[in-house]
């Protein structure tokens, strides 16, 4: 998938892991399903000798965001089986999975010692989303404001205990 094999190596990992390095488990969207992934990918972590860098790339929270019936937890009403409600029932099933592997991290003592980066790699795509306007509070007509909302990509760093933490609401690229 976009010459990882290659690009990595040309980035200087050491060791980069691919599907065939992982134990089989449920799917969801592209791949592995992040809570199989994240539980693996968590003892992998723990073995490996510090400092270490490790970039993980989850798979389930990607359009069109289907996920299994057993994995739908949230009530989303009115936006059931639309893309946003789909998009909804993907993040919580990718907060529910992270979180738990953030909890392992911190009962191992990891996570004190660690820098956790969370992005999303890329825009959403919510043309075509009547449903979203009305949530976020924006006039479908608002050209720009949509346009600027269709394009925010998350990020989120936590430093070790807590370190330094604030909220940053600049704009960055």
């Amino acid at each position: 998938f976009w010459n990882r094999r290659q690009m990595h190596r040309n980035l200087g990992f050491g060791r980069s892991f691919f599907q065939e390095d992982f134990q089989p488990g449920a799917v969801i969207g592209m791949g592995l399903s992040d809570t199989v992934f994240f539980d693996q990918m968590e003892a992998r972590l723990r073995s490996l000798p510090e400092p270490f860098m490790a970039y993980l790339i989850t798979l389930s929270n990607h359009t069109p965001y289907d996920l299994p019936p057993s994995e739908l937890r949230l009530n989303v009403g009115s936006l059931e089986g639309t893309l946003v409600g789909r998009y909804l029932q993907s993040v919580h099933y990718f907060d529910t999975a992270f979180g738990r592997f953030v909890d392992r991290l911190r009962a191992s003592g990891t996570l004190d010692r660690s820098l956790v980066v969370v992005y999303g790699d890329h825009r959403a795509f919510w043309e075509d989303t009547p449903e979203l306007p009305p949530l976020v509070d924006v006039e479908p007509e608002d050209h720009f404001r949509m346009w600027a909302l269709e394009r925010r990509v998350p990020l989120f760093i936590r430093l070790p205990r807590a370190a330094g933490a604030s909220t940053i609401a600049d704009a960055a690229g």
